[in-house]
């Protein structure tokens, strides 16, 4: 009883209220056991964002490898309810209990001391997030080539392209606005692709996770369920992904791209493009 009482005056010294209505919405949800337990687990969340076919699928498979880690078994757009609508509202109340309604679904493995949640579009509301969630709370922000991006093929409409020069900018240039937050991080596609160990081992500090060997076994030992919010399986990760851009089919939408400066001013500085080039 003691605990409860604590808990609630705390709580009611909360300037948020809406962080005072999640928690009272887990608390109905569940046990008062695995309230605290997810509870104690989110004031450690981890975000992911990024543009979309930017690797964040290959990243939350990833951190799944981690045994400290439980990741949410689908994008719940929980940080980021109004991305995917005409009028993204920036200011837009966030919806917490959708990743507790899929933590309470699952039996969670006893090692894990935090969550994980990947919706890429998490990039445009982060700095917002991790304000609402705390200090223990992380993002990561995952790029890549925007050649290779925008010359994606959607997976269920291939005579299309995924993503269109205007996205990947609008994207990455909210992800770059957050380099200097000391709970952000950034990581390129391309290092997890040719050094993924020493980035693991980047990350994990980040996080202040011990490194484990695990997550080399990606996606043998990748913890990421089938699920509407991924692909039916994971794949390993290949070197075949990167620089895709370069066949002949490809050559307009890349142009469509780099005709605009500040795609260009982007790819420059996060390493895709040389000074000299154009």
């Amino acid at each position: 009883m003691r605990e409860i009482l604590t808990w609630v005056d705390d709580s009611m010294h909360t300037l948020d209220r809406r962080r005072l209505r999640r928690r009272l919405w887990l608390w109905r949800a569940t046990s008062w056991k695995d309230f605290r337990r997810i509870d104690s687990m989110t004031n450690r969340a981890i975000l992911i964002g990024g543009c979309g076919r930017s690797g964040t699928t290959v990243l939350n498979g990833l951190l799944s490898c981690h045994p400290e880690i439980q990741v949410v078994d689908i994008e719940t757009s929980a940080f980021c309810q109004t991305a995917y609508t005409e009028q993204v509202d920036l200011a837009a109340d966030f919806r917490l209990e959708r990743v507790y309604r899929r933590l309470v679904r699952i039996t969670i493995p006893p090692s894990c001391t935090r969550w994980a949640e990947k919706t890429p579009k998490n990039v445009l509301f982060a700095r917002r997030a991790l304000d609402y969630l705390g200090p223990g709370a992380r993002f990561i922000h995952i790029v890549r080539d925007g050649r290779d991006v925008v010359t994606s093929r959607h997976r269920r409409a291939p005579d299309r392209y995924w993503v269109s020069p205007q996205r990947w900018i609008r994207d990455v240039a909210a992800g770059r606005a957050l380099e200097t937050h000391p709970r952000v991080v950034t990581v390129r596609y391309e290092d997890l692709v040719h050094d993924l160990e020493p980035e693991l081992r980047r990350l994990c500090a980040f996080l202040d996770l011990p490194f484990d060997e695990r997550m080399l076994g990606y996606p043998d030992t990748a913890q990421v369920p089938r699920s509407e919010g991924w692909v039916p399986r994971l794949r390993p990760i290949s070197e075949s992904s990167v620089g895709r851009w370069r066949a002949a089919e490809h050559a307009d939408a890349v142009e469509a791209l780099l005709s605009d400066q500040s795609a260009v001013s982007l790819m420059r500085h996060y390493g895709y493009l040389n000074s000299d080039q154009p």
